[in-house]
């Protein structure tokens, strides 16, 4: 991920990537448990919230391949975002080594571009104990729309005639 003079890139391809879809999809996808990307091509588009962060993530991943001409991210780097909201910051922690838990998160901690798990209680009927006791997921971008500069959290919510990426 590092380029030559180990600096990380600047990552202004993805962030415009990630900017499109949330644009696109924005009052326009209902939630449904278990849906994850293919689920935005669906009559009506669905998807749950780990879908949402994994298609941002896979949208930025490749956008930056792309505008690099090389591979920065992996086949597995990309397919690690395809799954569950603790699944998927397991693979970011694996990958980055940077885990930032309740008092560590700050406003200066908290990098440009997060994925940001909580614990928001268990969902009725949904026994599965999750690792660290995440149950959503929710990805933040820092100016996120790329001709203004402040803080988006782009999440998929549940509202009662629906849910909005």
């Amino acid at each position: 991920m590092r380029d030559r003079d180990h600096s990380l890139p600047d990552f202004s391809a993805a962030q415009w990537s990630m900017w499109e879809l949330v644009e696109k999809h924005t009052n326009r996808v209902g939630y449904q448990r278990g849906i994850k990307a293919s689920g935005l091509d669906a009559s009506p588009p669905v998807i749950d919230c780990s879908g949402w962060v994994g298609a941002l993530l896979t949208s930025g991943m490749k956008a930056e391949n792309i505008a690099a001409g090389r591979e920065i991210f992996g086949t597995a780097d990309i397919a690690a975002c395809v799954s569950w909201s603790d699944r998927i910051l397991l693979e970011i922690e694996t990958r980055t080594l940077t885990f930032l838990v309740g008092n560590k998160i700050t406003a200066k901690t908290l990098p440009r571009y997060a994925t940001i798990g909580l614990n928001m209680g268990t969902s009725v009927g949904r026994k599965i104990s999750r690792a660290r006791g995440v149950s959503t997921i929710l990805f933040k971008l820092c100016a996120a729309q790329p001709t203004k500069r402040h803080l988006s959290v782009s999440r998929l919510a549940r509202r009662a005639k629906g849910a909005y990426a």
